[in-house]
């Protein structure tokens, strides 16, 4: 027997050749009447930006403006990734419906 699928994992690095993957889960989610998440990873600061940070702020310092930037990209990419679901769907505004989420996470 078949699985159903009721939800579609959609990982973009938000690369030009992004929407075509994009169209095809959009066209899957319709086939199977499923809901898609979007997945955007940030990979962690290193080498030498994250080591002038180290070396002029103290930890507590350099945990808060971790925190501020990280919050300030992931808001940015949140909203570059609706910009990107209205733009891709504009000739089929009742699939903007099936994504359920936009999710930006640090990471590898």
């Amino acid at each position: 027997m078949i699985p159903t699928i009721n939800k579609i994992l959609y990982a973009t690095d938000l690369s030009a050749n992004s929407a075509y993957a994009f169209r095809y889960a959009v066209s899957s989610a319709e086939h199977h009447d499923a809901e898609i998440v979007i997945l955007h990873v940030i990979e962690e600061l290193r080498g030498t930006a994250k080591s002038l940070v180290d070396t002029y702020l103290d930890e507590e310092q350099r945990k808060k403006l971790f925190e501020e930037k990280l919050a300030y990209a992931k808001q940015r990419i949140t909203e570059r990734l609706r910009v990107f679901c209205e733009k891709e769907l504009k000739d089929r505004p009742e699939c903007i419906d099936r994504v359920r989420s936009i999710e930006v996470v640090e990471g590898y």
